[in-house]
């Protein structure tokens, strides 16, 4: 595998989106995925709560604790703001899936939709380098950042 393969498989595979146009073929391969996804990805889950309860926690302390329709449109302007760079990440993706795979529009749509909420059936998936780097970089960021 190329070192673009290497990072795209281990993103999507920690990401759990695993589309499965790259997997390992060997038993120790498979043995070393097994590590990785036991390991690794209640790490990435444990950066994703950390980031979660930050927000949970700004949420709180930003809002009157006087009940209210002004706690109320707190709570909407600062989803709204925690939200934008989640819209920004999938319009990005969006157009570079778009582009690099030549997809139509629905097309394009339903797989940046199946990526980035880490489904990944697999019936759609990159397959060049410079996909592969674009998918990994995209999923990986915005697994984080959701």
């Amino acid at each position: 595998w190329s070192v673009v393969d290497r990072f795209y498989f281990i993103s999507t595979t920690l990401t759990t989106v695993g589309y499965g146009d790259v997997a390992p073929e060997t038993e120790g391969g498979r043995l070393t995925v097994i590590l990785m996804i036991v390991s690794g990805a209640s790490l990435v889950f444990s950066v994703v709560a950390k980031y979660a309860s930050f927000v949970h926690r700004f949420f709180e302390e930003a809002s009157p604790s006087s009940s209210g329709g002004q706690k109320n449109n707190n709570h909407n302007r600062y989803f709204f703001f925690f939200s934008r760079p989640l819209w920004v990440l999938f319009v990005l993706f969006f157009v570079a899936v778009k582009a690099s795979m030549r997809l139509g529009l629905v097309d394009a749509l339903y797989f940046t939709v199946v990526s980035l909420s880490t489904v990944g059936l697999g019936d759609i998936a990159f397959t060049s380098e410079s996909g592969r780097l674009v998918a990994a970089l995209f999923s990986s960021v915005f697994v984080v950042v959701a």
